[in-house]
């Protein structure tokens, strides 16, 4: 009888995290799909592109989406079970919190594992491909959307105008471009133009640059309040990388970790920074753990629910989730700037998973 409680929470667990992993990743998936699908049809690109294309973004969401999943799999088959007496049985017949726990704890256990794997070489190695993909898509749109005579503002603070475009050379005659951001707007006129793609850029306008020929150039600085004009035969204007959304392919989401690890060890020799490695490294690790214990609060969470009966157990798992959520990515954002070392990023977030795990065992009506 142990033995088919085992096995019938193991495969629910399956079952229900499967149909959340798979619903939540097409939530997630559709923003930039969105952004993205018009592009794959406009590049007239095979069936079997799109599907690889589709499945890469399957792998750079999956980390966020599987940890959510676990724990909704969790509350929810804790607390079918609970509702239909079978943990009242077996609680009576002398079985602990623990025991009844085991079965999620081995299934969370292999879903650890397979995400860690999954961060080692797997996701990296799609997220590459995918800002590859989808850097040459946008590339491509530009070439093909730009059109002569038409105003282009389909990339963010950007506007282009040109008489006369030829989409084989890149070429443009007769062109206005404005480019804006917090603290300038520069617009630059000229008879002649030709716009250059970063290889591996993210797309964003600061993945091109522009070659002008014989134009002028009007910058508005607001913090100064005062209009520079200047006259010039050839200016190249490159986006100012501090301020650059760019990621290369080779950046460190990209690298498989014992790559990663390796790159670490040769900046931190030579003296150079390794901050946004570390960081990377850190959240590889966080998120297998992740899976780990929010098992754990969702099998508490699914229980209390149905002694306590206060509240709505989707709301509470929400409530918490938020919570934790929004104390992880404030923290790594915290170390993204510097402000605390990297260390803190992995031990923050678990410090938190293991007080919110504490407070729940505490708090339980189902405690031994």
């Amino acid at each position: 009888m142990i033995k088919k409680i085992d096995k019938v929470l193991f495969s629910s667990m399956g079952i229900v995290t499967a149909t959340t992993v798979f619903f939540l990743v097409s939530f997630l998936m559709t923003f930039d799909l969105i952004k993205i699908l018009d592009v794959l049809f406009v590049q007239d690109k095979s069936i079997w592109f799109a599907i690889k294309f589709v499945l890469r973004l399957v792998w750079v969401v999956s980390p966020i989406a599987v940890p959510i999943a676990v724990v909704v799999a969790t509350v929810f088959t804790v607390n079918k079970f609970c509702k239909t007496s079978e943990f009242t049985i077996f609680r009576a017949s002398g079985l602990s919190n623990f025991r009844l726990y085991l079965p999620i704890f081995v299934f969370a256990a292999a879903v650890s594992g397979w995400m860690y794997f999954l961060l080692a070489t797997t996701i990296p190695l799609a997220k590459k491909s995918f800002k590859e993909e989808k850097y040459f898509l946008i590339k491509s749109a530009f070439k093909s959307r730009l059109k002569e005579k038409e105003f282009f503002t389909e990339i963010s603070d950007l506007v282009i105008f040109v008489d006369e475009y030829n989409k084989e050379t890149s070429e443009m005659k007769n062109i206005f471009f404005k480019m804006t951001n917090k603290e300038s707007q520069k617009v630059v006129t000229a008879k002649k133009a030709k716009v250059h793609f970063r290889e591996g850029a993210a797309a964003d306008k600061n993945s091109m640059s522009l070659d002008f020929f014989n134009g002028v150039i009007l910058d508005y600085d607001e913090n100064k309040d005062e209009i520079k004009k200047v006259r010039f035969e050839e200016y190249n204007y490159v986006p100012d990388k501090g301020k650059s959304s760019y990621a290369s392919v080779n950046s460190a989401i990209a690298m498989p970790t014992p790559i990663l690890l390796k790159k670490i060890e040769a900046l931190k020799k030579n003296g150079k920074k390794y901050l946004s490695w570390e960081l990377e490294y850190y959240q590889r690790l966080v998120i297998p753990i992740m899976c780990l214990f929010l098992s754990y609060i969702g099998f508490y969470l699914g229980m209390s629910d149905v002694r306590s009966h206060k509240g709505n157990i989707a709301l509470r798992t929400f409530s918490y989730l938020v919570v934790y959520y929004i104390t992880y990515f404030g923290i790594f954002s915290i170390g993204k700037q510097g402000g605390i070392p990297t260390v803190f990023t992995l031990i923050i977030p678990l410090s938190m998973l293991l007080i919110m795990s504490v407070y729940l065992t505490y708090k339980s009506k189902w405690i031994n």
